[in-house]
């Protein structure tokens, strides 16, 4: 990966891919909490308590369905991409 710790454009292109075609347009956030590998209520706790600016960008970009709460799979990706540069760049 490049020195700037940021997924390339290609990549990226690959995961949102990805991922739209798994999750569609929006996502749950059992299946959010799924891609970071923990608990639902741990995933509730991250997004009501961080103030990391990644789950920021992401609590923002909630969309309420009702009293159901959803996620863009492309904010998912975004949140998850900067993520990832930084483990394939240690």
């Amino acid at each position: 990966m490049n020195s700037t710790n940021e997924i390339t454009g290609e990549s990226r292109d690959q995961l949102q891919g990805w991922m739209l075609d798994k999750f569609g347009p929006l996502m749950t956030i059992a299946e959010v909490a799924g891609m970071f590998h923990i608990s639902n209520e741990s995933f509730r706790n991250t997004l009501h308590g961080s103030s990391d600016p990644n789950v920021k960008r992401l609590r923002a970009s909630k969309v309420r369905l009702g009293r159901r709460v959803r996620f863009p799979t492309v904010a998912v990706v975004d949140t998850i991409a900067p993520i990832e540069a930084e483990q394939t760049s240690e």
